[in-house]
């Protein structure tokens, strides 16, 4: 039997290329990426191609192991479906044949390249545009570089695998082809602090004339209190001439703080100005709790509403409307009236709330606070213990414009997406500060803050 050079690739990995004529392999098929191919069995083979499939497929007609033995020449394929069926397949040529096996105790880094940008593994958007992206793994002295699988077969598509040792890595996707980007909102082209090994480093692309959503302040500046770290604060601006915080018409920018972490305003920037800075919230937690103490909106009162919190079921000008968490109804503030609103719950906007010029209208939530898709439109002051949400629809949603305040001791979490070319020019939520609803609060809601230090003597 003519043995030839022993061609191993590195133990513990999936491999993929060609055995040459004079040349055999041996290895061990194993669960660790091929989960139910004559696990545990030990083949000698001149040349060999494994591909283990999903149990969705035809498992008895669907090749998973396809062997030649010696001599050298062109033989019929064994074609071993997963669960022990055998057919016997056309001749082919011994060499030039493509291969894929798996081999056990090999550090390596995997993952998959989709093309979608929601962030998500979802199968059937796996990268199947061709060959050329590369997958490179660096711990800054040493590279490791592999290919990443472009096939029509459902289970290689998009697939890579990186025989890096053990120790800590930058991985970086290359070879985007013209038309696509990496998605920035799912960590973009590089990953870093990768130990291997490690399983489920997978990267999302995009076609480039498809905009992420964004979202857009103006009038005022925006405070991000999480101290997890990470980036705290991520708007995906379309262009170097978007600001993340739009001037007033006098000219002035608000100031971007954060406690923690980083800023992603994707292409554009902060502001003209560019003010931000790194730093702690020190001040009183005016959350539902402080609001209702102060103004007597105690637990246990009777709820103004069942349901539905319609604005006829609070009276204007009175120190509060309280009621259990609720939907709201149609609200049109108009000049003059003022409505503080207490929910003892969540809070689930259902229609646009306005207020003119001249009125006042404060929410103040316990729970969450969830825009649907529907709404285009809030103004007034909206205040939650928990989290502010706008909800994403099953199509291409539509702009909300928010004129006020928006105050969550939770996290606001923005999700409208207006579509590819409308991303590029709107932002998808935009929140405008009004000052007339401070002007316009009522006395019992404001509160009165002084500062004592101490004065060098003979000072006045």
């Amino acid at each position: 039997m003519k043995q030839g050079n022993s061609s191993n690739p590195p133990v513990g990995s999936c491999f993929y290329g060609s055995v040459p004529e004079d040349q055999y392999i041996t290895y061990t098929v194993t669960d660790k990426c091929i989960p139910k191919c004559q696990v545990g069995t030990t083949w000698t083979r001149r040349y060999v191609f494994v591909r283990c499939v999903p149990s969705s497929y035809n498992e008895a007609n669907t090749p998973s192991i396809l062997w030649h033995n010696d001599p050298a020449g062109t033989y019929p394929a064994t074609i071993n479906g997963c669960n022990g069926n055998t057919q016997r397949g056309t001749a082919v040529p011994l060499y030039n044949m493509n291969f894929k096996g798996c081999l056990t105790n090999q550090d390596t880094i995997k993952g998959t390249v989709y093309l979608n940008n929601t962030c998500s593994p979802t199968s059937g958007t796996e990268w199947n545009q061709g060959q050329g992206l590369t997958i490179t793994a660096t711990d800054g002295t040493n590279t490791y570089t592999t290919n990443v699988l472009s096939s029509n077969l459902k289970e290689e598509a998009g697939q890579y695998v990186n025989n890096a040792p053990n120790k800590t890595y930058a991985v970086t996707l290359s070879g985007i082809p013209a038309g696509y980007m990496c998605a920035s909102a799912c960590g973009g082209c590089t990953k870093n602090s990768v130990v291997s090994p490690s399983i489920g480093n997978n990267f999302f692309l995009m076609r480039s004339n498809a905009r992420e959503a964004w979202w857009q302040a103006a009038g005022a500046g925006i405070y991000a209190g999480g101290t997890g770290g990470g980036v705290n604060v991520q708007s995906m601006l379309p262009s170097a001439s978007t600001h993340l915080i739009e001037p007033t018409t006098s000219g002035t920018a608000g100031a971007l703080l954060h406690a923690s972490g980083q800023v992603d305003t994707g292409s554009g920037s902060i502001s003209t100005a560019g003010y931000s800075a790194m730093t702690k919230y020190k001040g009183k937690k005016m959350d539902y709790d402080f609001f209702a103490a102060k103004m007597g909106a105690l637990r246990g009162q009777n709820s103004a509403w069942d349901v539905t919190l319609e604005q006829s079921a609070c009276t204007a000008g009175s120190d509060f409307c309280y009621g259990t968490g609720a939907q709201t109804g149609v609200w049109n503030v108009t000049s003059g009236q003022k409505y503080v609103v207490f929910v003892n719950g969540d809070l689930n906007i259902k229609n646009n709330v306005t207020v003119e010029t001249g009125g006042f209208a404060a929410f103040i939530v316990k729970g969450n606070i969830t825009i649907d898709p529907s709404v285009t439109t809030l103004q007034g002051i909206y205040l939650t213990n928990k989290n502010f949400v706008t909800e994403k629809s099953a199509v291409v949603d539509v702009p909300l414009n928010i004129q006020g305040n928006v105050v969550a001791w939770g996290l606001v979490d923005f999700n409208r997406d207006l579509g590819g070319a409308i991303n590029a020019a709107t932002p998808a939520e935009k929140v405008s500060f009004r000052p007339d609803l401070l002007t316009n609060m009522p006395d019992k809601m404001k509160t009165f803050a002084m500062e004592w230090g101490e004065v060098a003597p003979e000072t006045k």
